[in-house]
Protein backbone atom coordinates (compact mmCIF):
# COMPACT_ATOMS: atom_id res chain seq x y z
CA UNK A 1 0.00 0.00 0.00
CA UNK A 2 1.49 3.15 -0.95
CA UNK A 3 1.84 6.10 1.94
CA UNK A 4 -0.83 8.48 0.25
CA UNK A 5 -3.09 5.70 0.59
CA UNK A 6 -2.20 4.87 3.69
CA UNK A 7 -2.57 8.15 4.94
CA UNK A 8 -5.54 8.32 3.36
CA UNK A 9 -7.19 4.76 4.21
CA UNK A 10 -6.66 5.64 8.01
CA UNK A 11 -8.62 8.69 8.95
CA UNK A 12 -12.09 6.85 7.04
CA UNK A 13 -10.98 3.63 8.95
CA UNK A 14 -11.24 5.81 12.43
CA UNK A 15 -14.34 7.55 11.36
CA UNK A 16 -15.99 4.27 10.67
CA UNK A 17 -15.10 2.92 13.58
CA UNK A 18 -16.63 5.64 15.69
CA UNK A 19 -19.78 5.95 13.64
CA UNK A 20 -20.26 2.17 14.04
CA UNK A 21 -19.46 2.83 17.88
CA UNK A 22 -22.19 5.24 18.31
CA UNK A 23 -24.72 3.42 16.55
CA UNK A 24 -24.27 0.65 18.33
CA UNK A 25 -24.18 2.20 22.31
CA UNK A 26 -24.84 -0.68 24.88
CA UNK A 27 -26.35 0.52 28.04
CA UNK A 28 -25.27 -0.43 31.07
CA UNK A 29 -28.67 0.44 33.25
CA UNK A 30 -31.42 1.00 33.36
CA UNK A 31 -30.80 0.59 37.23
CA UNK A 32 -33.78 0.80 39.24
CA UNK A 33 -31.63 2.45 42.30
CA UNK A 34 -28.93 5.02 41.68
CA UNK A 35 -26.15 6.00 43.69
CA UNK A 36 -22.65 7.30 44.52
CA UNK A 37 -21.99 5.56 47.74
CA UNK A 38 -23.30 2.59 50.03
CA UNK A 39 -24.94 -0.25 48.74
CA UNK A 40 -25.63 0.86 45.24
CA UNK A 41 -22.42 2.59 44.64
CA UNK A 42 -21.67 -0.05 41.29
CA UNK A 43 -24.62 2.54 39.12
CA UNK A 44 -23.01 5.60 39.20
CA UNK A 45 -20.64 5.10 36.04
CA UNK A 46 -23.11 3.51 34.25
CA UNK A 47 -26.28 5.53 35.06
CA UNK A 48 -23.96 8.61 34.27
CA UNK A 49 -22.91 6.86 31.14
CA UNK A 50 -26.24 6.67 30.15
CA UNK A 51 -27.94 9.65 30.63
CA UNK A 52 -25.20 11.76 29.31
CA UNK A 53 -25.37 9.13 25.71
CA UNK A 54 -29.35 9.96 26.27
CA UNK A 55 -28.24 14.03 25.99
CA UNK A 56 -25.42 13.30 23.31
CA UNK A 57 -27.52 11.46 20.76
CA UNK A 58 -30.70 13.64 21.09
CA UNK A 59 -28.08 16.68 20.48
CA UNK A 60 -26.64 15.13 17.78
CA UNK A 61 -30.08 13.97 16.29
CA UNK A 62 -30.06 10.32 16.93
CA UNK A 63 -33.65 10.35 18.56
CA UNK A 64 -34.45 6.85 18.16
CA UNK A 65 -31.20 6.17 20.35
CA UNK A 66 -32.09 8.68 22.70
CA UNK A 67 -35.35 7.05 23.48
CA UNK A 68 -34.28 3.78 24.09
CA UNK A 69 -31.98 5.28 26.81
CA UNK A 70 -34.89 7.10 28.12
CA UNK A 71 -37.87 4.49 27.71
CA UNK A 72 -35.54 2.00 29.50
CA UNK A 73 -35.22 4.21 32.33
CA UNK A 74 -38.95 5.78 32.25
CA UNK A 75 -39.83 2.17 32.84
CA UNK A 76 -36.81 1.43 35.73
CA UNK A 77 -35.83 4.11 37.83
CA UNK A 78 -37.14 4.17 41.26
CA UNK A 79 -34.76 6.46 43.54
CA UNK A 80 -31.89 7.93 43.96
CA UNK A 81 -29.68 7.00 46.53
CA UNK A 82 -26.79 7.77 49.19
CA UNK A 83 -26.12 10.58 51.29
CA UNK A 84 -24.61 12.60 48.45
CA UNK A 85 -27.92 11.38 46.25
CA UNK A 86 -28.57 14.86 45.46
CA UNK A 87 -25.49 14.74 43.73
CA UNK A 88 -26.83 12.80 41.07
CA UNK A 89 -28.79 15.85 39.72
CA UNK A 90 -26.02 16.63 37.61
CA UNK A 91 -27.06 12.95 35.21
CA UNK A 92 -30.73 13.84 35.97
CA UNK A 93 -30.16 16.61 34.21
CA UNK A 94 -28.53 15.37 31.69
CA UNK A 95 -31.76 12.91 31.23
CA UNK A 96 -34.01 15.52 31.39
CA UNK A 97 -32.33 17.55 29.09
CA UNK A 98 -32.15 14.89 26.40
CA UNK A 99 -36.14 14.53 26.79
CA UNK A 100 -36.66 17.72 26.12
CA UNK A 101 -34.47 18.10 23.27
CA UNK A 102 -36.68 14.76 21.68
CA UNK A 103 -40.43 16.73 22.87
CA UNK A 104 -39.10 19.72 20.99
CA UNK A 105 -37.83 17.61 18.24
CA UNK A 106 -40.02 14.43 17.35
CA UNK A 107 -44.03 14.72 18.02
CA UNK A 108 -45.22 11.58 19.78
CA UNK A 109 -47.59 10.41 22.74
CA UNK A 110 -45.80 7.79 23.24
CA UNK A 111 -43.19 9.86 24.40
CA UNK A 112 -44.58 12.76 26.38
CA UNK A 113 -46.35 9.77 28.75
CA UNK A 114 -42.80 8.74 29.33
CA UNK A 115 -41.30 11.90 29.61
CA UNK A 116 -44.13 12.64 32.13
CA UNK A 117 -43.53 8.88 33.96
CA UNK A 118 -39.70 10.33 34.48
CA UNK A 119 -40.41 13.68 35.54
CA UNK A 120 -42.97 12.67 38.16
CA UNK A 121 -40.10 10.54 39.29
CA UNK A 122 -37.08 12.51 39.39
CA UNK A 123 -40.11 14.58 41.84
CA UNK A 124 -40.34 12.55 43.84
CA UNK A 125 -37.22 11.16 44.92
CA UNK A 126 -36.11 14.71 45.23
CA UNK A 127 -39.05 15.99 46.90
CA UNK A 128 -39.76 19.31 44.82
Amino acid sequence: MSKKLFLLTVPLLLLAATVKAQGEYKMTGPYEVVARDGEYRASKAGSERDMKAALDFAVKGQYAEAQKIIDAYARTLQRFDGHDAPLCCIQAYWLVSAMNTLKLKVKSEKLKIVCLAIERTLLSIFHF
